[in-house]
């Protein structure tokens, strides 16, 4: 083992803060931010959260009905881990985004109407590594 510590590599999932579209209910699509999660929790990343305004991310309660619910959806609502920085999560910030190796946006319609001024950011989206593709 190194005595030089390796540095663990980070990712931050940023989702909406909407639970309102014109008049509709929205908010994260569950299986945007739950895949992911995983996908970089198993890589070996830590994961945490940060939306536009901090806090508890809302849920589009259609991502969550019938075959919209997948296996990861159900895994993410019973791990009290990614419960908790999914309730918890940071507001969104230039800084915030910086200090992650990866910044990944979770889908959705909230997303498409509350991160539209993040998405041209300097620091905004870069491609994970080839082995978490």
């Amino acid at each position: 083992m190194s005595e030089q510590k390796q540095q663990e590599k980070s990712v931050l999932i940023v989702a909406t803060s909407a639970t309102d579209l014109k008049g509709h209910p929205t908010g994260a699509w569950l299986e945007e931010c739950a895949a992911p999660y995983y996908v970089f929790t198993e890589a070996g990343y830590s994961v945490s959260f940060a939306s536009p305004n901090g806090g508890k991310i809302p849920v589009d309660a259609n991502s969550v009905a019938g075959d919209f619910n997948t296996e990861a959806c159900k895994k993410f609502v019973k791990d009290a881990a990614a419960s908790k920085a999914f309730a918890e999560s940071q507001k969104l910030s230039d800084e915030l985004a910086a200090s992650h190796d990866i910044v990944f946006f979770a889908g959705g319609h909230g997303t498409c109407h509350t991160l539209r001024p993040y998405h041209t950011r300097a620091h905004a989206p870069r491609a994970p590594p080839p082995h978490v593709r």
